[in-house]
């Protein structure tokens, strides 16, 4: 009876090996099936049944395919390890990388080696050393120098959103990243830093915490949090939450001014054009602007709330301060400064042309005082 057993072992052994094409059937929920492969040489390890598949090996796996040109498949044990050419897809989606391994008892693939996952509907794609997809949660886990790149094709020249951290989380049924640790976020002209961040490519916000701080053309920004709003994929609004900090500088030929805001909060619109349109500043209002041509000429304006307007090329138009405004504005002829007026009252507007002000209106409960030098 035994030698009928062992003759029946090694029959099938011998057929696995010969079949150009052998197959297999998950003996219960979803697992990997064995669709083709050149050559399939069969061996008993440790009383396991592990296969070695080469040339045009393919699996299936739902509506997964992975294809490589070698495989050792451990039977028992419901683990594959996939090697040369290795290439995973479904619909839309498409994953390249060195090496592979599936493992049926944790439900999860693990890849190795220049790691590139492309999503052709989001233009997306994320690369990295390696990472860990649960085929169940469809949640990928990244480390080894991950980054993240989707490609806006709504503008011309093209821009790339790019995202790079210590490690990252992608949730492939959400289509949303969360990173973390040296976290750099670049696109166009705006790049971005922080410890902690959230991109959601479906509604277009990216979540940025732990010391945000953000870069846009000549304004740099920063606060407790920073959410950035994406229209189209280009960038349209952003609002700083919490000690909100602005320094915008204006550089000219013959002069360069900076302004500094600081609120509680801070709201920042961009134009389709991609300039600065406007900043919304929101309680506890401070501001300072100076020129670089003569900085002892500090101009200073407090209230409860300011709007600054901007003109094309994000140069500065107008500012307007709400609440309990108080300017102190210093008066300059031929770049000397020559006086200091103090207004304050309900509402204050500033005016300016070429980067410096022209013209001060202060409406309600007004009060003034000047100060010659």
């Amino acid at each position: 009876m035994r030698s009928v057993l062992l003759l029946c072992v090694f029959a099938c052994m011998v057929f696995a090996k010969s079949s150009s094409t052998p197959k297999t059937v998950p003996s219960k929920g979803t697992d990997l099936i064995l669709q083709s492969a050149g050559s399939n040489e069969n061996t008993f390890v440790n009383g396991e049944l592990v296969s070695v598949l080469r040339k045009n090996v393919v699996f299936k796996y739902d509506d997964l395919t992975f294809k490589s040109e070698s495989a050792t498949w451990w039977r028992t044990k419901g683990i594959v390890q996939f090697t040369d050419k290795v290439f995973a897809s479904r619909k839309g989606q498409s994953l390249l990388c060195n090496s592979m391994r599936y493992e049926r008892s944790r439900d999860d693939l693990t890849a190795t080696g220049n790691v590139q996952y492309c999503d052709s509907v989001k233009n997306l794609s994320v690369k990295g050393d390696r990472c860990r997809y649960d085929l169940k949660s469809k949640q990928c886990y990244l480390d080894g120098n991950p980054k993240v790149i989707q490609i806006d094709t709504s503008i011309t020249p093209v821009e790339t959103l790019s995202i790079v951290a210590a490690s990252m989380i992608y949730d492939d049924s959400l289509k949303r990243v969360n990173a973390n640790t040296s976290i750099i976020l670049n696109k166009g002209k705006l790049k971005t830093t922080c410890d902690s961040a959230q991109y959601d490519s479906k509604s277009g916000v990216a979540k940025l915490r732990i010391l945000p701080k953000m870069y846009y053309d000549e304004q740099q920004l920063k606060g407790d949090s920073v959410d950035l709003l994406f229209r189209n994929d280009t960038l349209r609004n952003a609002i700083i939450s919490g000690n909100a900090d602005g320094l915008y500088v204006e550089i000219d030929k013959r002069d360069t001014s900076r302004t500094v805001v600081l609120g509680d909060s801070m709201a920042l619109a961009i134009s389709p054009d991609g300039f600065m349109d406007s900043v919304q500043v929101y309680r506890n209002v401070r501001s300072t602007y100076t020129h670089t041509a003569n900085t002892k000429a500090q101009n200073k304006v407090t209230g409860k709330e300011m709007l600054v307007s901007f003109a094309d090329s994000s140069k500065i138009k107008q500012a307007k301060v709400y609440g309990n405004a108080v300017s102190n504005y210093t008066i300059e002829e031929n770049n000397a400064a020559t006086g200091t007026n103090m207004a304050s009252g309900d509402t204050l507007a500033v005016w300016f042309n070429e980067g410096k002000a022209t013209r001060l209106r202060v409406l309600g409960s007004v009060r003034g005082t000047y100060h010659p030098q």
